[in-house]
């Protein structure tokens, strides 16, 4: 990635953890909205930002004319920063 957001927002939440559990020991902090996927153009396997959605539509049976609702799950990838907006560059993930 060509910005630093997620490892400084990581590491203002940890910072934040310690201060309110100061008795505890091993503080740390993930944002968990990462995809791992692999780039089928290189091969790599990349590391992006996500986000889960959901769509649902009200659909009528042809035969019984009973109304019900369909839903779907997905992922979707951003090719630019949530939190700045920069330009994202594929990162290999470890």
């Amino acid at each position: 990635m060509t910005c630093d957001c997620r490892a400084n927002i990581e590491a203002a939440l940890t910072e934040q953890h310690k201060k309110r559990e100061p008795e505890a020991t091993g503080h740390g902090a993930r944002l968990e909205g990462y995809a791992t996927a692999i780039n089928f153009t290189t091969g790599d396997v990349v590391t992006r930002p996500g986000m889960p959605y959901k769509v649902s539509a009200l659909h009528v049976a042809k035969t019984t004319g009973r109304e019900s609702v369909k839903s779907k799950k997905g992922n979707m990838l951003f090719n630019f920063c949530p939190f700045c907006g920069g330009s994202l560059k594929a990162e290999v993930a470890p």
